[in-house]
């Protein structure tokens, strides 16, 4: 059986290493290899971590730094890794030539990638670095979902993760794909459906019985707490179902439908809730 893979984009630079923590708790609790990305304008190569990691004296300067710096977020890891029982991630790196984008579509071409995480640090302009063309470009070319987790964003044990959409227009693969995660998680789920201007909320019983209805499996559903609010209504009710959910994962689909092109802007996105606080999973719109 193929192994499924987590491609982990960090910023290396930075000595905050809690997004690479937390992707590696991520590999664990989903059973998924990890692939650190660092693109570089040169061939690409891909290094197991378990082989030699001396650096090769033949590379300039500026890739013995990006070499020197994966290594010292590999050593970082080693002790989580060596202290594991059961279950190990395998971990690799790899130095991919060309923009992030098309290195990110060309993997994901070639390798059973799960899930894309994307680390984010104080020194960036995060509002424009998470819903501007950055990441809406890998969005665009990813075909699995993509987690951005913020520097002071904690992923620790996940008890609720909130799935916000509209429950008219479900998609199937998402909903399979939430389903699994919220298993592996052992999480509960919290939909929050966003009708579209002019349309009414559905009854929480109803929403809550077609959403069981598109999910059914033999398996132990998760706990669902139903939430709605209308497209047109201000962005307050929108962050106080988030703050009062005490949500560990923000789940939204990609710009596809009416409320969410709306929030895929990054100034609008930065009124409706606090995403410097709260990691956001980002599931691709199949066709």
């Amino acid at each position: 059986m193929l192994m499924k893979n987590i491609l982990f984009l960090n910023e290396l630079k930075s000595q905050d290493d809690s997004t690479a923590k937390n992707a590696l708790r991520l590999a664990y609790a989903l059973r998924c290899d990890l692939i650190l990305l660092c693109p570089f304008n040169e061939e690409g190569i891909l290094k197991n971590i378990s082989d030699d990691h001396g650096v090769c004296e033949s590379f300039d300067l500026s890739r013995k730094e990006l070499l020197l710096n994966i290594e010292r977020q590999l050593k970082m890891l080693q002790p989580i890794l060596d202290s594991s029982e059961g279950f190990r991630p395998q971990l690799q790196y790899l130095i991919k030539e060309g923009s992030i984008e098309n290195s990110i579509a060309q993997i994901i071409k070639n390798d059973a990638v799960y899930m894309i995480l994307i680390g984010t640090h104080h020194c960036m302009d995060f509002s424009n670095f998470l819903f501007g063309k950055y990441v809406n470009q890998i969005a665009d070319q990813a075909k699995c979902p993509v987690l951005l987790i913020p520097s002071n964003a904690l992923l620790g044990e996940v008890t609720n993760i909130c799935y916000t959409t509209d429950t008219g227009m479900y998609n199937l693969e998402n909903l399979k794909m939430l389903r699994n995660l919220a298993q592996k998680l052992n999480s509960n789920m919290s939909l929050l459906h966003v009708s579209a201007d002019g349309l009414p909320c559905l009854k929480s019983d109803d929403a809550v019985s077609e959403f069981l209805e598109y999910i059914s499996s033999p398996d132990k559903h998760p706990a669902i707490n139903y939430h709605d609010f209308n497209g047109a209504e201000n962005e307050t009710t929108f962050n106080d179902v988030v703050e009062k959910e005490d949500i560990d994962i923000l789940i939204m689909p990609h710009r596809k439908y009416h409320f969410f092109k709306f929030i895929f802007k990054a100034v609008l996105a930065k009124k409706l809730f606090n995403y410097n606080n709260i990691p956001v999973l980002i599931v691709p719109a199949y066709q």
